[in-house]
């Protein structure tokens, strides 16, 4: 798979924002404004659905970071759940976001 897909669904009182393919400096531009999106419309809890991520590097790390702080100022908090045999969590545990964010890792 190439490029991204995005959805945002209510999710037993939260909104959860599911994201597949590669979130990369491309599809983190083409994903902000419908991520941005999802957090302000998100009550207590927005999780982040990486499970079908095939790819990730600095931009969509950064991306995650931005939607953590935009949470934290409103008051909210945010999940991010990874496929635990995924390179997105590798990347995530490379990085130290893991330690950061509340990752919820997925199979394995």
């Amino acid at each position: 798979m190439t490029g991204i897909d995005i959805d945002v669904c209510p999710d037993e009182g939260a909104v959860r924002l599911s994201i597949r393919g590669e979130l990369d400096l491309v599809g983190a531009a083409e994903a902000r404004g419908t991520a941005c999106g999802a957090e302000r419309r998100a009550g207590p809890l927005l999780v982040v659905d990486l499970t079908g991520l095939d790819f990730i590097d600095s931009s969509g790390l950064a991306l995650l970071v931005e939607l953590e702080r935009r949470r934290r100022a409103r008051g909210g908090r945010m999940a991010v759940r990874v496929a635990g045999s995924g390179r997105p969590a590798r990347v995530l545990g490379c990085s130290g976001l893991d330690q950061v964010l509340d990752v919820r890792v997925i199979g394995s």
